[in-house]
């Protein structure tokens, strides 16, 4: 069978450097790491655990008997392997072509238990509760927003990135929306975000605002958008 061109290898390894042109210790500890090549570019996953190269075992991508944690470790790294090969499935089933930045984010929010729109739901409940019904009516129709965006499709957390959010401002643009209804859009979603995130569903690594090569939200009338008064009831 020929293979996919768009399909993504993966590679259970330690992250060996040389030390001054030297070859390393046996002894010395190296991070063990997943790495991911697709169209020969590499991204790379660890696993937060560590290695000498006398108790690595490269053809088997495992640690050796002889390493101190040899059973945990076993375990681990092949879960972590097989966490990583069913990512690749999933985003193939839905879609044809996806980058090693989007399968990187998506084994990283694997543990997220909620969808996005399943999240922003209860978000919008959290509201009402607050008996800010005007707000949430209005949170709500963004949301109905969001999913014609999305084709009424269920989005997870991982799907949400800089490329996604500059392609809704696209389309809210050719929908007519003013530039302050867009910034609504993105503070409701960058505000959804931010709970997920102190409610350790996601990873801020993943926080698609704020900073260099991210989201930043446009300034309307010349004053700069920040946070609104239910985004200040979260935080306090």
């Amino acid at each position: 069978m020929t293979k996919r061109k768009h399909m993504a290898n993966i590679k259970v390894l330690l992250m060996v450097k040389k030390i001054n042109g030297e070859d390393p210790d046996p002894q010395r500890e190296f991070p063990i790491a997943i790495r991911f090549i697709q169209r020969r570019k590499a991204k790379y996953k660890f696993i937060g655990h560590t290695s000498s190269l006398q108790n690595w075992d490269e053809e088997a991508q495992q640690v050796k008997k002889t390493h101190p944690r040899y059973k945990t470790l076993k375990v681990l790294i092949a879960k972590k392997k097989a966490e990583a090969e069913q990512a690749i499935l999933d985003l193939e089933i839905r879609e044809p072509v996806f980058s090693l930045e989007k399968l990187k984010r998506k084994i990283s929010m694997a543990h997220a238990t909620k969808s996005f729109f399943a999240f922003a739901e209860e978000y919008v409940e959290d509201i009402l509760k607050r008996k800010k019904i005007n707000v949430a009516k209005s949170e709500k129709s963004r949301i109905a927003g969001l999913k014609k965006f999305f084709k009424n499709q269920d989005v997870e957390f991982y799907d949400i990135d800089v490329d996604t959010l500059d392609k809704l401002r696209t389309h809210l643009i050719a929908e007519g929306k003013s530039l302050k209804t867009i910034n609504n859009y993105l503070i409701m979603i960058r505000t959804i975000f931010n709970k997920a995130i102190r409610g350790g569903l996601i990873e801020r690594e993943y926080y698609p605002f704020g900073g260099q090569d991210k989201i930043q939200l446009k300034q309307v009338n010349g004053k700069k958008i920040g946070l609104e008064d239910f985004e200040l009831d979260k935080i306090r």
